[in-house]
């Protein structure tokens, strides 16, 4: 299950000086995903033929006969409530160089804030460091609040600047 609410506000402004029609514009909204997942809640089993130690051959039919899996994996239910806002700027220039060629040039600057669950559930695994927030977690699972592990897990990209460049021929 998964729902989703974004609230956001738009504005585009243009403006035309001779060969030239400017856009200026902008963004900025706040998402807030939720999720309820129960993936693989009653579990997932594979069986495969094997030789056991007598150095015997056993089909997989006969290991799902008598309930001996190779394998088997399952998850738990997990809700997660994100949030995250995204920010964005441009600047575009529509010009007519010639009568049948219009370039478009103009750049855009973008941030997406990186995801924060409300309940603070993520984990980032850096092997062999141990969690002072946790200590006894396993070495390698550091939890927000641990050195250089951000509340959304990872830190938000600052520098997104796409160029814009386009053209039309008649």
């Amino acid at each position: 299950v998964t729902g989703s609410n974004v609230y956001a506000i738009r504005d585009v402004v243009s403006s035309t000086h001779g060969k030239h029609t400017l856009y200026y514009g902008g963004e900025a909204n706040r998402e807030n995903d939720a999720q309820q997942t129960t993936l693989n809640n009653y579990g997932v089993f594979a069986f495969t033929a094997h030789t056991n130690i007598a150095n015997r051959s056993s089909a997989a039919i006969t290991d799902f006969f008598f309930g001996s899996p190779n394998t088997m994996n399952q998850d738990v239910p997990v809700y997660a409530n994100a949030n995250y806002f995204n920010y964005g700027l441009f600047f575009q220039d529509d010009w007519r160089a010639l009568p049948n060629l219009t370039l478009n040039l103009g750049v855009r600057y973008d941030i997406q804030t990186a995801p924060t669950n409300t309940q603070n559930m993520t984990m980032n695994f850096v092997p062999g460091v141990q969690s002072t927030t946790a200590p006894t977690n396993i070495k390698g699972v550091l939890l927000p609040g641990d050195p250089g592990v951000p509340r959304s897990g990872v830190s938000t990209r600052w520098n997104h600047v796409s160029p814009r460049v386009g053209m039309a021929w008649t």
